[in-house]
């Protein structure tokens, strides 16, 4: 009883954290990228509705680049190159990442890439709960931009 108690705790702790988290405009289209690089957008959508604190977080090409929050979107210029995204977590006790999920892509100039990250509950028929699985979708480009409409960019 004690141990759903806490969990409740740090979920509602980390969404009132999300909450006060910096974020930027509303999404308004596909901004060019720099001469030489490519540009892709990466949002989460969750299917979550209770407890939700969002994935953990992204990385790319083993950096660690931001912490996705339902309805935000990260946008990042890079070289025109394969890249791989990783949803994953350090785990101390460990001394080792565990990756949930991951994605690779490769990227081209001229042509803006768009990375879907969704969060859903598996099992816990009983409890309702279950645990949190994410995975990585290709979107086309029509269904992201009006998906990414309604989002607002991380800082």
């Amino acid at each position: 009883m004690f141990r759903h108690a806490l969990k409740f705790f740090g979920a509602a702790l980390t969404a009132f954290l999300t909450a006060c988290t910096t974020t930027g405009p509303l999404f308004e289209g596909v901004t060019p990228a720099a001469a030489g690089k490519c540009v892709v957008y990466i949002y989460y959508v969750s299917e979550i509705t209770f407890l939700d604190s969002g994935p953990p977080p992204l990385y790319i090409d083993n950096e660690r680049v931001a912490r996705l929050d339902t309805d935000r979107y990260v946008r990042r210029e890079l070289t025109c190159d394969p890249h791989r995204f990783q949803i994953a977590e350090f785990k101390n006790f460990y001394l080792s990442f565990l990756v949930y999920s991951s994605a690779n892509l490769t990227l081209r100039e001229g042509s803006p890439a768009f990375l879907k990250i969704t969060g859903k509950r598996v099992g816990g028929e009983y409890s309702g709960l279950g645990r949190p699985v994410w995975s990585f979708k290709y979107p086309d480009d029509a269904t992201a931009l009006s998906e990414l409409k309604k989002m607002r960019a991380i800082k």
